[in-house]
């Protein structure tokens, strides 16, 4: 009997921590319109909040991380809470921004195109 109690133990805190949600990666590459690399720009994540007032509706907030591209517009960053979250670049001229899902455990994929 205590074997089983012990096993139902450890099966719901095994369960317990898989749904509380293992961090998620993004990862992407910025581009310029033409189509070339991005090198060395920024990259902004911010978090998104749900309004209670209003489902679906998502308002932008704090800066959760940041990453610089690499000399063929990637980027990547680890670590990140699953959720909904606003994806920004900006080389100081040209800027864009996206929206991505974060999933526990996955890397998720945001590309970006710069404007010019």
């Amino acid at each position: 009997m205590r074997k089983r109690y012990l096993l139902i133990t450890v099966l719901i805190a095994t369960l317990v921590a898989g749904c509380s949600g293992a961090p998620g990666k993004l990862q992407g590459h910025v581009l310029y319109q033409d189509g070339s690399p991005a090198a060395g720009v920024k990259v902004t994540v911010h978090a998104l909040q749900e309004q209670a007032q209003a489902p679906g509706v998502y308002v932008e907030g704090e800066v959760v991380a940041e990453s610089t591209t690499d000399e063929q517009g990637s980027y990547q960053i680890d670590d990140l809470s699953p959720a909904k979250y606003v994806v920004k670049s900006t080389d100081g001229e040209h800027a864009t921004q996206r929206m991505v899902e974060v999933k526990s455990g996955r890397t998720s994929q945001a590309d970006l195109t710069l404007s010019q």
